[in-house]
Formats: structure tokens, sequence, C-alpha cells
């Protein structure tokens, strides 16, 4: 766990798709406090497991197109998405917010402009393990982010190699 201090605080024009999201940057790293659920585990499981994909490291965990993760992996447990709760339905009622509320949609329309430039080659085993390391969080939470993270490659299977 890292302890930071209202001096690291940046949340000045920094608005997320929730409100105000506390966001925090110690010598050029950013933190994101987990003020709906587990966003902080999302953003750590999300980076570990990009770096087994064909992006170079100057593509991600930056401003667009992939920087912002906290809100993924249904990490909203106190508003929008209750542990508890069956993960499939919840991940059917999940709506995307930029062009199109589809992912799908917005998907398909990104590879029939750009062609398909990103897979992935992490296993469920890379995603496993980078999760056990995340102790701060219940096993409950990281059980839930483990089984959305294996039906995104069952669903997404052809991006995986």
């Amino acid at each position: 766990m890292i302890k930071l201090f209202d001096k690291n605080i940046k949340t000045e024009n920094r608005k997320s798709s929730k409100g105000n999201q506390l966001k925090f940057e110690r010598d050029g790293i950013w933190y994101k406090a987990d003020n709906m659920g587990y966003e902080g585990l999302s953003e750590c499981i999300v980076s570990a497991l990009i770096e087994h994909s064909t992006l170079s490291k100057d593509e991600y965990f930056r401003l667009c197109p992939i920087f912002d993760n906290g809100a993924a992996l249904l990490s909203d447990t106190k508003m929008d998405y209750p542990l508890g709760r069956d993960v499939y339905e919840q991940i059917e009622s999940v709506q995307a917010k930029t062009f199109s509320t589809s992912f799908e949609e917005q998907l398909e329309i990104s590879e029939k402009l750009y062609g398909q430039n990103i897979s992935f080659s992490f296993t469920a085993d890379h995603a496993s393990n980078s999760l056990s390391a995340l102790t701060e969080y219940t096993d409950e939470e990281r059980a839930r982010v483990n089984e959305i993270i294996l039906q995104m490659r069952r669903k997404y299977s052809y991006l995986f190699k």
C-alpha cells in the first residue's frame, strides 16, 4: 500500500466519468484512490496484463488511447456493480461512454478503420499471479476480477496469440 499526502493530490482539471476522482502523482508515477471500490486493483492488473500485449511501453498508461483504467473490471462496487451479484449479468449491463454505448461496435469500427493493431499473450496464470500479489484487496474482489478477465479472454479470443 502506498501512503499519499495532500501535497501529492492532482485533481485540478482532471475529471473522471464518475466525477472528480482523487488522483495523486509522486515522482512521475500516478496513483488513484479507491473511491468507489477497487479502482487501484483495476489500474494495477490492467497495467500488468497490458505488458503482455503488442503495444510498446510508450503506447500505454499515458494520455489517450490507454490511460485511465480505474473504472474497468466492474470496479465500482458502491453504486453500479455491487459485490455478490451475478458477474455475467453485470458485464452485460456495462455501457461504453464514448461514441457508442457498445464496446463491440467501437471495436468493430476501430478495426474497420485502422485494422487489428493489438494482440495479447497473457495467460490465465499471468492474471492469477498478478492478482495474488495485490493483497490489499479481498479474496472476493480478486476472484471476481479474475473471473471477468477470463471471460473477456474467451469473448475476445481472436485478440490472443
